[in-house]
């Protein structure tokens, strides 16, 4: 079990950032625009709101210009941040955690809660009406990548159905995943979207229960930036905060066909209706909050599934990595 970390720090200067009033959007079009440079792991559909943000012009309301790049890996968008190569990261909040455990002195603050819901769902070859968890006894699952959060929120569900990963159920990783599944080198396979949606409409796999239902609300998508940012540039990360929730209203409104024609130009090669397909299968399961400010219960969930999976020895204090300042501001200070 983990040992919650008794932290002595008595002052963060970061958490004592005045933001004095609310902070309206730039309309001065004399004004020259603030650059940010944004952070994201692989192209992502729960990325929706931010791109919704950047092609509805949210972030120029604010008098943000976003310059978005792409990294390969956790390590490579850490890196950006600590090196200055990058303002803000978009990212599972699991990063901030594993940043901090590192001994990392500028480490992450979570500013900003995208999405609720893990982003998986659990397919299998036939279709069923009445799965239940604790059917997988004696299968095989195959998920993209071993040690990841896809899996250890998997183990995490097995172990609340009292089953036991690596005995009772075998999980297997294949980066080819798809491919695996439709090899039948597994009984089901874990998928996000559009993969699950691209599977489904080959009739080559049906959705048996989402991952994200199953295991709870967890910070799955976060923004994130290094203390010393949020420390310097208040302002900045406020309007950035602000755009990202009017976003988020904007999906949360709008159907997922309108949602994905205005997002389509970030996925070039996927097909509008599977993008539509694959946004509302996100909406059904309240993948996206409605709000940016963070769940303190479910970042503790998060760290009771990285402990469950063996990934961490100690449970970290929530206000440690959580700065809810900006979030609270953006919905306060919402004029729309």
């Amino acid at each position: 079990m983990c040992k919650r970390l008794g932290v002595l720090l008595a002052v963060i200067l970061m958490m004592a950032v005045s933001l004095g009033g609310c902070a309206y959007s730039n309309t001065d079009p004399q004004k020259q625009a603030a650059r940010v440079r944004l952070c994201e792991v692989f192209p992502s559909l729960l990325y929706a709101p931010q791109y919704v943000a950047i092609t509805q012009a949210l972030f120029a309301e604010e008098g943000l210009e976003v310059e978005l790049t792409t990294v390969l890996s956790a390590e490579e968008l850490n890196t950006a941040l600590q090196e200055g190569h990058a303002d803000i990261a978009v990212a599972g909040a699991e990063i901030s955690l594993q940043v901090y455990q590192q001994g990392e002195e500028d480490y992450l603050i979570n500013f900003c809660q995208l999405t609720q819901r893990e982003g998986s769902f659990l397919l299998g070859h036939n279709q069923e009406t009445d799965f239940e968890w604790g059917d997988l006894r004696g299968k095989t699952i195959i998920v993209g990548h071993p040690g990841g959060r896809q899996e250890m929120v998997l183990e995490y569900i097995l172990k609340q159905y009292g089953l036991n990963p690596g005995k009772d159920v075998d999980i297997i990783s294949d980066s080819h995943a798809s491919e695996a599944f439709k090899e039948r080198k597994g009984d089901y396979v874990v998928l996000g979207e559009p993969a699950a949606t691209w599977l489904e409409k080959e009739d080559a796999g049906y959705a048996a229960a989402s991952m994200g239902t199953a295991s709870g609300d967890i910070p799955e998508t976060v923004y994130m930036a290094r203390k010393s940012m949020l420390q310097k540039n208040p302002e900045l990360i406020q309007k950035f905060s602000n755009a990202v929730y009017q976003a988020q209203l904007w999906v949360d409104s709008h159907s997922p066909l309108e949602t994905a024609q205005v997002i389509k130009p970030f996925f070039p090669d996927i097909k509008l209706a599977d993008l539509a397909a694959a946004i509302e299968r996100y909406q059904q399961q309240n993948t996206w909050r409605i709000t940016t400010v963070m769940d303190q219960p479910s970042f503790d969930l998060l760290q009771e599934i990285i402990c469950t999976a063996g990934e961490m020895d100690a449970v970290i204090e929530p206000y440690m990595l959580i700065n809810n300042d900006f979030a609270k501001k953006a919905v306060l200070c919402n004029k729309r």
